[in-house]
């Protein structure tokens, strides 16, 4: 079962990470928290804790209106991402 999980989260990352994108592209506020807030749902369901912290950053400065400040966020977003990424396919080894 939670194997599945993890590989369900994996598969839809990347495509939630381009509809976050995408909305911070279109300076859409409204997308962009809709999209941060179920990133960081899933995330906290797989344990990646530390990428959920920035989408609930990101959920917040939306909120605001803040479209510089969450701009300013992604870099780190899509770091954390990919650390999440690489730890998850490593758990799965691990226990495979």
């Amino acid at each position: 079962m939670i194997r599945d999980l993890v590989n369900v989260y994996l598969e839809d990352l990347p495509a939630m990470l381009d509809v976050l994108r995408d909305a911070l592209e279109r300076h859409d506020a409204a997308a962009a928290r809709t999209a941060a807030h179920r990133l960081k749902g899933t995330s906290l369901n797989v344990g990646a804790n530390a990428l959920a912290e920035i989408c609930r950053a990101m959920e917040i400065k939306a909120r605001a209106g803040e479209s510089i400040g969450l701009t300013e966020l992604l870099p780190g977003l899509l770091e954390r991402a990919r650390e999440a990424e690489q730890a998850l396919k490593a758990l799965l080894l691990e226990r495979a």
